[in-house]
């Protein structure tokens, strides 16, 4: 028989060790031929690494994981190539050990920083002291993705945020949240948001912190087409 998978489910017959390989009831090609073609076809479902077949699970999933780095007492985090042509929009991940002051990013190109002032946004933070944060800028020449007192050297705070059509000459926009643990004792939430305002592509970014080292560990991720 022919698979039926995947638009239904295959039913197969079992051998017997009573059956002998020339069985009329199960015949022992049979059985490997319709194995291989169930096999062929759960692959095809399945797709191929990188699979643009628009039926395949890997075209369709979600979130497919770039690459992860990790860094130790470093002023600067660089990530290059990390924006592919793959996808329009990408979700990163940081996870901080150490931030000891204001943490900004920028968008890089061929292995170097955009720093000029082209950067807009907005970051609102509430601790649960009930304290209020609220910080934006226009025209700046990095994007804000924490301030100084949501900051500290305990390893509890991180932030996540979505980066749409950096590697198309289009406004790069950001989106995002994150939570931090201060040495006061607060928690503090916040929302950042923003938009680099030139029809530039950039292949990747940095983060880095107005003064200091960070460590950290951050996961880069593509959003599907599909």
């Amino acid at each position: 028989m022919a698979t039926s998978f995947p638009s239904s489910l295959d039913s197969f017959t079992n051998p017997s060790a009573s059956d002998a390989l020339d069985s009329v009831s199960v015949p022992h090609a049979d059985q490997h031929a319709n194995l291989n073609d169930a096999v062929e076809a759960l692959q095809a479902k399945v797709g191929v690494d990188g699979s643009t077949v628009t039926s395949s699970l890997d075209y369709q999933r979600g979130l497919v994981h770039i690459d992860t780095f990790t860094g130790t007492g470093v002023s600067a985090a660089n990530f290059d190539d990390v924006f592919t042509s793959d996808f329009d929009a990408f979700r990163v991940v940081v996870r901080l050990r150490t931030l000891p002051s204001n943490l900004f990013l920028r968008y890089r190109v061929g292995g170097v920083d955009s720093t000029a002032a082209n950067y807009n946004y907005v970051l609102h933070g509430l601790s649960s002291a009930g304290s209020a944060l609220n910080v934006n800028s226009s025209g700046a020449i990095y994007q804000q993705l924490a301030q100084t007192n949501i900051s500290s050297t305990v390893a509890r705070q991180g932030c996540v945020f979505d980066v749409i059509y950096p590697n198309l000459a289009y406004h790069t926009t950001i989106m995002g949240a994150g939570q931090s643990y201060n040495t006061g004792g607060n928690y503090w939430t916040y929302n950042v948001g923003g938009a680099h305002v030139l029809n530039n592509a950039y292949d990747g970014f940095s983060i880095f912190p107005v003064s200091g080292t960070i460590s950290h560990t951050t996961s880069i991720y593509g959003y599907n087409n599909g």
